[in-house]
């Protein structure tokens, strides 16, 4: 049987698998978190949205203050790799 036959009707593989991470390794499946489809039970507090954000897309006023904000906030320089500390 080639491999592709061998595979229809089979579940795909794409992550997860904590059933069989807790019995190889050990633990609680509450002890593990499953970034395999990003996410995540512990999210990352988010303030209340306005009932719009979800409705409509941003329109040209909405854009320009975005570029404002992102004008007026610190600037971070992000460099990969090494860098040669500052003297």
């Amino acid at each position: 049987m080639d491999r592709l036959a061998k595979r229809i009707g089979e579940r795909p593989d794409h992550g997860g698998g904590l059933d069989a991470a807790v019995i190889r390794f050990g633990g609680e499946r509450s002890d593990w978190i499953d970034l395999s489809t990003g996410i995540n039970p512990q999210p990352y507090p988010m303030p209340m949205l306005s009932p719009g954000a979800w409705t409509a897309l941003p329109d040209e006023g909405a854009e320009a203050a975005l570029c404002q904000a992102a004008r007026s906030a610190p600037r971070h320089r992000v460099l990969q790799g090494p860098q040669p500390r500052p003297a």
